[in-house]
């Protein structure tokens, strides 16, 4: 695995973005008229809640490889440009999804996701077509979420196809993670707890647990929300306990943050259990925030201080 020393730049493959609307409201009530008090609309999806944290973290550099359609890709794009969120964007005909996350004031969440329009063969192909050309600029790769409508099996069994010339790979993408682990280019994975127990068909939280270092990855960490979070790191194992946090405004986009903040450090060759402390650090304090990947690097610094970590 071959990093570069400077700064490093990621190339991000999230190809499914959305148009965040974030709702929140004093008591949601499932099944009763909600009104909401305040409202925050932004870019998201995952590759974007990734590469926000980047920027914020001031660590690397990183670029969004995306498709967008219709009205809300317009609205998206345009508000990433804004923002100074590098992205190259293949077009589809397919409108890009809204999602809509209802808050309650305790810090429960509701989310509504729209099914996102599947991009035709020719867009899938030019996004391959891309992702080749774009990786020999990066120094590191995150391949991350699904692919729009029904694309995702098709998107990632591409992709796995595809020289990334040894570049460092990490995988946020599990329910469709099998291709690209099984190529044997991953170097890491970032899922939660869930996501290990379909990954690994195991439905006990601690067989999922027992049987990561199975799946051939190198470096492996699992997070559980407000619960302990796990790391694999070749042949060794941690466990950290996370600080409670007086107060919850969105766990929205915390396990994103988590994966390129994790991803930055491991490619600034920052020794593995000591990134993924920096990165649940960082989810942590993205907790604190209404936008995804956004977050005060104070804050994510006092969260740090008081994670606890053993090896086991």
């Amino acid at each position: 695995m071959s990093i570069n020393n400077n700064i490093p730049k990621i190339l991000i493959a999230g190809p499914n973005p959305a148009w965040q609307k974030t709702l929140m409201f004093n008591n949601f009530i499932q099944g009763e008229v909600n009104r909401a008090h305040s409202m925050r609309e932004f870019a998201s999806g995952k590759g974007i809640n990734s590469a926000r944290a980047v920027a914020a973290w001031h660590q690397a550099q990183s670029t969004v490889l995306q498709f967008a359609g219709g009205e809300n890709g317009a609205r998206l794009t345009a508000r990433l440009q804004a923002d100074d969120i590098d992205n190259v964007v293949i077009r589809t005909a397919a409108n890009t999804r809204c999602c809509t996350t209802c808050l309650s004031e305790n810090g429960e969440m509701t989310e509504i996701i729209e099914p996102a329009g599947t991009p035709s063969e020719e867009e899938i192909n030019c996004y391959i077509t891309k992702f080749a050309e774009l990786v020999p600029q990066y120094d590191g790769i995150i391949i991350c979420g699904t692919a729009p409508g029904n694309s995702s099996q098709q998107l990632y069994h591409k992709m796995a196809e595809v020289d990334i010339m040894n570049k460092p790979l990490l995988v946020d993408a599990p329910e469709f993670a099998s291709p690209l682990l099984e190529s044997g280019k991953a170097y890491a994975l970032k899922i939660n707890i869930s996501e290990a127990q379909r990954l690994t068909g195991k439905g006990n939280a601690g067989e999922a647990l027992a049987t990561i270092p199975e799946l051939g990855v190198p470096v492996a960490g699992i997070t559980d929300g407000p619960n302990p979070a796990w790391l694999f790191a070749n042949g060794r194992r941690w466990r950290y306990t996370l600080p409670e946090l007086d107060k919850v405004v969105s766990p929205l986009g915390s396990g994103d943050t988590a994966s390129g903040i994790f991803f930055s450090e491991l490619l600034r060759n920052t020794p593995p259990e000591e990134a993924f402390k920096f990165a649940l650090a960082a989810a942590q304090a993205n907790c604190l925030s209404f936008f995804c990947g956004h977050f005060p690097i104070a804050d994510a610094a006092v969260i740090y201080s008081k994670i606890t970590m053993e090896e086991y």
